[in-house]
């Protein structure tokens, strides 16, 4: 009974608190609503009587009253306006509507912080140079008030509906309440009267130990309890560290049950597939990485415990590049049983991208046809080629010393001059290796480490003898080998290379044909030997007379040939072949016999006219030009 009414009571109190509630918040949102209004309507009418000011500053400046009078009259039909009043800037009036009217209303009322049944408005009357005075108006709120009070008195009965509502809807739940608790206890009277149950007696002492008993128990489950919610907390924080690491290996990482259904996945997994942060919990691993499927016989083979762990590789397709990637798959066992499997995942494509590389820089190493060493900062050898070995003619140089290939003193100074250098040196040198000097070219290269400390030297030494001997078989294929001057051969194809390279401009040059004068009489008189120092001296003279853009070229016994090249005239021509002519008749020595001799020029003048011309014929023309110089009397020039 007594709980009854204070179920009642309860009710009644919560209904109460409910029309409370309603009825401030109704009264609140009315109030807001009125000042909404009023403070729209109060900006509304300043911007009014702020133009009707500035239409006023006339009036007043002339002293209308009549136009004062007409404004004040027009104010006035406005419903919301009580009272207007023009007052100029001595505090007087000028018009008023009604025209009794306390003035010191206006300047005295001060403004309501919230809201009022009405409010003073005033607006300067001036113009830039001058005030005249203020305009005052008096709003009523009438029908704002209205309104509120339509608006609270709704809110009274929205309330108090609500509140009987909540409270018919209180005590149909309790009345259920009620009626459930009833017919349970009906129900257990039964089944106690069906089985004849009387509650036995407890003495006190049983009582007491029954207490102990329930309090020993109590703080069991407590403490257990405890223990539970420490060892969750703990799980929590293993849990929380295992997803840190996971999210912080580099590697890809995937973890899926034994259907293959990803568990968890850190970050760079995404990055391997060239993905965004799709969520790709609980999806079939083979069908995001189908390549992976051929491999499922060896997963199951990590979960059933036939192996420990595997590793293998294979390909994916990512953005239309394939990437090589190799994985190693572990269990996470749970109570002795493989739950889930552990995928790292690496991409090795730059790996065997780099380890071909070396191989392939292995083999090219080993097939080099030049001697490579690869000395430490020691200067040990600690790699060489088969050339090295072959030109050493030692089997293995590993760990031999510099100086024990390379044994002379002037030799070793200049080897150890270029491994101190940090940076690459090429030259030519000549080095002693079994006592044969061979000529060698040198390419030296500083390997770096990462923190720019030296760490090898690499040293190609390419043989020069086969070089050597090719130029020297070139030279004298080309060459005269008295005089060292270009042959018939080397000039023909430097008269070739000239005119191809000029068929289509406007670039002249020149061809000289020169023969001794008197050569065979001293050849006769004083030997070959004679002769053949003659010839080297008038090739010497030759040469350095010439600019290096020239040629001179010996054909044959004492006829010589010159290309010039960029003559700009025939009398830049007569000048050069006068000058010419006077250094070739200077005395000749020969031990100790002085002679001299002259020499007959013809020489042909080629420009666009005549460049097409075949060079044989050039050659003729100046041959045919040299012989006219000696039938006009020798040590002449004849230019065509």
């Amino acid at each position: 009974m007594n709980a009854s009414i204070k179920g009642q009571h309860g009710r009644s109190f919560i209904a109460l608190l409910l029309f409370i509630f309603m009825a401030t918040l109704g009264l609140f949102i009315s109030s807001y609503q009125l000042y909404q209004q009023q403070s729209a309507l109060l900006q509304n009418y300043q911007i009014q009587i702020s133009q009707y000011a500035k239409f006023l500053a006339p009036s007043l400046a002339f002293a209308d009253r009549q136009l004062a009078n007409t404004t004040v009259e027009e104010l006035a039909q406005d419903a919301n306006i009580e009272q207007i009043a023009i007052v100029k800037a001595d505090k007087s009036i000028m018009a008023a509507s009604p025209r009794q009217m306390n003035i010191n209303e206006a300047f005295q009322t001060p403004p309501s912080p919230w809201f009022n049944s009405f409010h003073w408005l005033s607006a300067d009357i001036s113009n830039q140079q001058q005030h005249y005075g203020r305009l005052y108006i008096k709003l009523v709120f009438d029908n704002s008030w209205q309104q509120a009070k339509q608006g609270f008195y709704l809110a009274l009965f929205l309330s108090f509906a609500f509140s009987v509502l909540v409270g018919f809807s209180l005590a149909r739940q309790r009345r259920q309440q009620q009626q459930n608790l009833i017919e349970l206890n009906l129900t257990l009277q039964q089944m106690i009267d069906e089985i004849g149950f009387q509650a036995p007696h407890i003495q006190a002492d049983q009582k007491q130990t029954l207490k102990h008993n329930f309090e020993h128990l109590l703080n069991e489950v407590r403490n257990r309890e405890s223990q539970q919610a420490e060892t969750v907390k703990q799980l929590e924080k293993r849990k929380n560290f295992a997803e840190t690491i996971i999210e912080t290996v580099q590697n890809s990482l995937v973890v899926v049950d034994r259907s293959l259904c990803i568990k968890m996945l850190n970050q760079a997994f995404y990055q391997l597939l060239n993905e965004q942060d799709d969520d790709m919990l609980d999806l079939f691993l083979p069908d995001i990485l189908p390549t992976l499927k051929p491999h499922q016989k060896a997963l199951e083979q990590v979960f059933n415990g036939e192996k420990a762990t595997v590793t293998e590789q294979f390909s994916i397709y990512v953005a239309g590049k394939v990437k090589r990637v190799r994985f190693t798959a572990t269990r996470l066992s749970l109570i002795g049983k493989a739950s889930q499997l552990l995928l790292a995942l690496e991409d090795i494509t730059m790996e065997i991208k780099a380890a071909r590389q070396t191989q392939l820089a292995a083999k090219m190493f080993q097939a080099n046809r030049n001697a490579v060493l690869i000395l430490d900062n020691q200067q040990l050898i600690q790699m060489s080629n088969p050339a090295m070995a072959s030109l050493c003619q030692q089997k293995t140089l590993r760990h031999c010393h510099i100086n024990d290939l390379f044994n002379q003193p002037e030799e070793q100074a200049k080897l150890q001059q270029i491994l101190a250098s940090n940076n690459t040196w090429q030259g030519s040198q000549v080095l002693t290796l079994n006592h044969e000097k061979i000529p060698f070219e040198l390419h030296y290269t500083a390997i770096f480490s990462k923190k720019a400390e030296k760490e090898y030297s690499i040293l190609q030494l390419v043989d020069l003898r086969d070089s050597v001997e090719m130029e020297r078989l070139e030279k004298m294929a080309l060459h005269d080998q008295l005089t060292g001057l270009p042959n018939r051969a080397h000039l023909m194809q430097r008269l070739q290379q000239t005119q191809n390279s000029h068929q289509h401009d406007q670039y002249q040059y020149c061809i000289a044909f020169l023969d001794l004068d008197g050569f065979k009489l001293i050849n006769d008189t004083y030997g070959h030997d004679a002769g053949d120092s003659l010839l080297q001296q008038v090739s010497k003279r030759l040469q350095q007379n010439i600019r290096q853009s020239d040629l001179a070229a010996r054909l044959a016994g004492d006829e010589f040939v010159l290309v010039l090249e960029n003559t700009q005239s025939i009398n830049d021509l007569q000048i050069f072949a006068d000058k010419l002519l006077t250094v070739l008749t200077k005395t000749y020595h020969y031990g100790e016999i002085d002679f001299a001799v002259s020499a007959s020029i013809g020489m042909v003048y080629i420009d666009h006219h005549n460049i097409n011309m075949d060079i044989s014929e050039q050659l003729k023309l100046a041959d045919e030009a040299m012989y006219q110089a000696k039938q006009a009397g020798k040590n002449q020039v004849i230019i065509r």
